[in-house]
């Protein structure tokens, strides 16, 4: 059954999805109805506001574009109050390492 769903699997991006737990599935589901009331009630509330938002993806672009603006606002805080740029960098840039 894999095999005959890989073609249809390869350009949606699941390629390397697999067959998993049906408990797995069910939390996986759960998960994904949350994300996207969440986004129903962020496009409600905005249009409520009289906000242009048109779909799922501008509210999931403005989301995106509220919280780097927050990551920057912090980030500069923080070099302001350390009169430091090092510390800032290992905070935000830095990889965590693993292992």
């Amino acid at each position: 059954l894999e095999v005959d769903y890989w073609y249809l699997k390869q350009p949606l991006g699941l390629g390397d999805f697999r067959v998993q737990a049906y408990e797995a599935i069910e939390k996986w589901y759960a998960v994904l109805h949350l994300v996207l009331t969440f986004l129903q009630w962020r496009l409600h509330e905005a249009r409520a506001r009289g906000q242009p938002l048109r779909s799922l993806a501008d509210v999931i672009h403005q989301h995106r574009a509220e919280h780097a603006q927050e990551v920057l606002t912090s980030a500069c805080q923080q070099a302001i109050q350390t009169g430091s740029i090092e510390p800032v960098l290992e905070r935000f840039i830095t990889a965590p390492v693993f292992g």
